[in-house]
């Protein structure tokens, strides 16, 4: 299952039941996470960067 919060409310979302190979695990802390979801979405870039580095 994959939670997927609204944004900038981040306590409210959709669960969704996702196959592993649809889904993308990402390396970003929790902090990092809700500061992004909190902007909207305007500091992903960052989230990303790390993700491709690994």
């Amino acid at each position: 299952m994959v939670y997927v919060p609204s944004s900038p409310l981040i306590t409210i979302g959709q669960i969704y039941i996702a196959l592993i190979e649809h889904t993308k695990e990402i390396d970003a802390s929790i902090q990092d996470t809700i500061n992004c979801l909190s902007k909207v979405g305007l500091e992903a870039n960052k989230l990303y960067q790390k993700t491709n580095k690994l």
